[in-house]
C-alpha cells in the first residue's frame, strides 16, 4: 500500500479577522510585566470536507492540513516592530511573521501546514511585544496559546495472501483468507468499518473487534478465474465519515488439481512389470508418494514401476495409489487418484499317459493345468518341430520298423493370454518309447515229419522278433489245453 510521507509546509496569509468556522482553542496568557489580554488561536482544516470536530477537537484525513491564525487585542507598540513570535505544531517549529501598520499596531500572518501524516499534533505559540500602557509606562506583554488537533491514522491493508500491493496473488479454491487492517485504535472517538467486496459484492464486514475478515475462495470451474478482491475501510468521526480506504487487488483461484493415473493394464501375471504415470491438471510445484495396498511402494516421481504378486494358486487384487503434493504461493493442496490390478498366478503344466507302445500302437497324453487363466488358453503339441496337436489332450500312433526302441519326446506349450500383449506361457515334455511289433516263428528242432507213430517224440520252438526284450511270455496249448509256458515245447 502507498505510505503518504510526512511534510509540511509552512505559508503566510494575512489575515485580520477569523472566520466563525474557525475552531477557538482554549489559551492561557501571561506577561512579564503585564499579561497580554483578548489573545486568541484558531485552527482551521483546509479540507472541510473530509475533518469532523468532536468535542472541540479537530480530525483529519491523513494527508490534509490545517491553518492556525491568530487574533489580539493589540496596544500600540511601544518599540516599532519589536513584536515576535514562534509556533510549533507536533515536532515542526516555524517563526511567526507580523506585519505592521503605520498607527504603530501589527497583525500575525496564518501559519499552514499541509499534507499531514497520522498523529496527534499539539500546537502551541508563544508571542511577546512591547507596548505603552495607558498610564504611559512601556511594558513587555508576553502570550502563551495552545490547541491541539488529530490527523486519523491511515488503515494498512493486510491479508494471509500478503499486503494489498496492487500485484496479482494466487490461491486454490477453499483456501481460507484473513483481510484485515490496522490503525491506531487509541485515537478518543474515532469508528472503523471494514467491508470485503469479491468482485464488487459484499462478501464479508467487520466493526472492528478484531479487525480481520475471513473468506474462503471459490472456483468450481476447471480453469482459472480471476477474482477482484477490495479491502474497503472507512472511518468516522462524530458520525461523519471522513474518507473511504479501498485496497484492490487481483486474485487468481485456482480448481483443486485433478490427478489421474494411466494405467495401461488391469490384469497382469505374477511377476510381471509394468509403470504407472501419474498426471496433474495445472501447472504446480509436485510431489508424489504412492503406496500399493497402503504400503509406501513409490517414490518422489509421476511414474511407478509395479511387479505383481500373488500366491501360487490363487489370484489377487491390489490398490495402487498415488498421493500428489501441489504447491502454489506457500500453499498446498494433496489430491489423490488409486486404480486397482490383479494379479494371476503362471500356469503350470503335468501330463499323463502311457510311456511306452508298439509300432503303430494308439496312446493318448492328457495335459493338466493349474494357476494362469483358463478364458483364452491355448495348446500346443509337437514332435520334431511339427505340430500334433492343439487341445488339451492328444492321441499319437508313432510307428517302429527298426529291430530296437525307438524314443519320441513330444513338446507341449500352455499359453494363456490376458489380453494387451500379456501372456504366460508353461511346457511340459513326455517321451514314448515305442517298440517295433513283435514276431514268432515256430520251428521243428528235428525236423520231424508232420505225420508220425504213436510214440515218436516232438520238440518245437518258438523264433521270436521285435517287441520289448525280456518282456516276452509265452504259451503252448494241445487241442486247447494248455501244455507249456517256455520257449520250447516237447511231447510224445
Amino acid at each position: 500500500m502507498k505510505v503518504l510521507q510526512t511534510h509540511i509546509g509552512p505559508h503566510a496569509h494575512p489575515r485580520w479577522l477569523i472566520s466563525l468556522v474557525c475552531l477557538f482553542v482554549s489559551l492561557s496568557v501571561f506577561g512579564q510585566s503585564r499579561r497580554l489580554t483578548g489573545a486568541s488561536l484558531y485552527i482551521r482544516p483546509l479540507d472541510t470536507e473530509k475533518s469532523a470536530l468532536l468535542n472541540n477537537t479537530y480530525y483529519i484525513v491523513p494527508g490534509g492540513g490545517v491553518e492556525i491564525s491568530f487574533s489580539i487585542g493589540i496596544d500600540k507598540l511601544a518599540v516599532p516592530e519589536s513584536a515576535s513570535g514562534t509556533l510549533t505544531c507536533g515536532s515542526f517549529s516555524r517563526t511567526l511573521e507580523f506585519s505592521y501598520g503605520s498607527d504603530g499596531h501589527f497583525s500575525i500572518e496564518s501559519v499552514r501546514f499541509e499534507n499531514l501524516s497520522s498523529g496527534e499534533y499539539p500546537v502551541e505559540a508563544n508571542i511577546s511585544y512591547r507596548s505603552i500602557s495607558d498610564d504611559g509606562q512601556e511594558v513587555e506583554l508576553t502570550g502563551n496559546m495552545t490547541g491541539s488537533f488529530i490527523v486519523v491514522q491511515n488503515p494498512v491493508a493486510f491479508s494471509s495472501l500478503g499486503a494489498f500491493d496492487g500485484n496479482t496473488m494466487q490461491v486454490f479454491t477453499g483456501h481460507e483468507a484473513e483481510f484485515g487492517y490496522h490503525f491506531d485504535s487509541e485515537l478518543p472517538g474515532t469508528e472503523w468499518t471494514t467491508v470485503l467486496e469479491v468482485n464488487g459484492i459484499l462478501e464479508g464486514s467487520n466493526a472492528g473487534t478484531d479487525h480481520s475478515i475471513h473468506y474462503w475462495f471459490s472456483n468450481t470451474g476447471s480453469t482459472v478465474s480471476v477474482q477482484e478482491i477490495t479491502l474497503v475501510t472507512t472511518c468516522s468521526v462524530g458520525g461523519k465519515q471522513l474518507e473511504e480506504i479501498r485496497n484492490t487487488m487481483n486474485v487468481e483461484v485456482y480448481p483443486v488439481p485433478v490427478v489421474t493415473i494411466n494405467a495401461p493394464l488391469k490384469e497382469i501375471f505374477n511377476g510381471h512389470s509394468f509403470s504407472y504415470t501419474a498426471k496433474v491438471s495445472g501447472s504446480f510445484s509436485t510431489s508424489y508418494s504412492w503406496t500399493v495396498d497402503g504400503q509406501p511402494a513409490g517414490t518422489n516421481s509421476d511414474t511407478y514401476t509395479y511387479t505383481g504378486t500373488c500366491p501360487a494358486d490363487a489370484s489377487q487384487t491390489h490398490t495402487v495409489a498415488v498421493t500428489v503434493t501441489c504447491s502454489l504461493a506457500g500453499q498446498s493442496v494433496r489430491v489423490q487418484a488409486e486404480t486397482t490390478v490383479t494379479v494371476y498366478p503362471r500356469p503350470t503344466v503335468t501330463v499323463s499317459g502311457d510311456v511306452a507302445s508298439f509300432s503303430g500302437q494308439s496312446v493318448q497324453f492328457d495335459a493338466t493345468v493349474s494357476g494362469g487363466v483358463p478364458q483364452g488358453r491355448t495348446y500346443q503339441w509337437t514332435l520334431d518341430g511339427n505340430t500334433v496337436g492343439t487341445a488339451s489332450s492328444v492321441t499319437v500312433s508313432p510307428t517302429n520298423t527298426t529291430d530296437g526302441m525307438i524314443a519320441y519326446t513330444y513338446h507341449l506349450t500352455v499359453t494363456d493370454n490376458l489380453g494387451g500383449g500379456q501372456t504366460a506361457t508353461a511346457r511340459a515334455d513326455v517321451t514314448l518309447n515305442v517298440w517295433p511289433t513283435p514276431h514268432t516263428e515256430l520251428v521243428n528242432v528235428h525236423n520231424t515229419p508232420s505225420v508220425v507213430y504213436t510214440g515218436t517224440g516232438v520238440s518245437l520252438s518258438v523264433r521270436s522278433s521285435g517287441g520289448a526284450p525280456g518282456n516276452w511270455s509265452y504259451q503252448w496249448t494241445n487241442n486247447g489245453e494248455n501244455v507249456g509256458t517256455g520257449a520250447d515245447y516237447s511231447f510224445t
